[in-house]
């Protein structure tokens, strides 16, 4: 398997994109009193959707890399396009303490007592994963942080591993579908304008 990474190709960014949240549940209903129980099960993950407008040389080299993905077998580390961070985000975060899960992350690092150190809906990344903060957070006095998140840690990181929450926030992703080529419009060049679109799940074991 390999991972391709987006940003060496040069290629535009999508007309459109969108980002779903894909959660595993399980439910059961009593057939004696109506009850359900509900229960989470691993496996939650993104979901990302994207459409490109392409011409020519473009719109060849968009084809032959989602082609040279080969359907699932390969990876593509691929932006959360279009996406701001609020919080603050200062200092030099790094998970702290080993043997971490669930639905929050320790860090140390960060700036001391900053309020909305990290804003509710914020992305961040650490080993080839997107993680959406779900709450407003401050910093301490100490520059400690308990991000809360989803989805919920997978494989627990290495105490100090850096987190990425830069403006590009990047994940590793599989070809779920990739549609062919449309060829919608010839523009006045003669060049033929055409959409492509694919669509994308969180690599869970990335």
């Amino acid at each position: 398997m390999t991972t391709y990474t987006w940003s060496d190709y040069g290629l535009p960014n999508p007309a459109k994109f969108a980002r779903a949240r894909i959660t595993n549940t399980a439910s059961m209903r009593s057939p004696l009193t109506g009850a359900i129980q509900t229960a989470e099960r691993a496996g939650a993950r993104w979901q990302l959707r994207a459409e490109w407008v392409v011409t020519g040389a473009q719109r060849d080299a968009l084809e032959a890399l989602l082609t040279r993905l080969n359907g699932q077998e390969h990876r593509l580390r691929l932006p959360m396009f279009g996406q701001s961070n609020r919080g603050a985000w200062s200092g030099t975060p790094l998970v702290a303490g080993a043997s971490q899960a669930g639905y929050s992350l320790n860090v140390d690092g960060a700036s001391f007592s900053v309020t909305n150190w990290a804003r509710a809906g914020d992305l961040f990344t650490f080993d080839n994963a997107v993680r959406m903060v779900t709450a407003d957070v401050d910093s301490t006095g100490g520059g400690l942080v308990t991000l809360p998140l989803w989805p919920p840690i997978r494989t627990a990181p290495a105490d100090n591993t850096a987190l990425d929450f830069a403006s590009t926030i990047n994940g590793v992703y599989f070809l779920v579908d990739f549609a062919e080529i449309e060829l919608d419009d010839v523009l006045a060049s003669g060049e033929l304008l055409s959409r492509v679109g694919a669509t994308f799940e969180d690599d869970v074991l990335a």
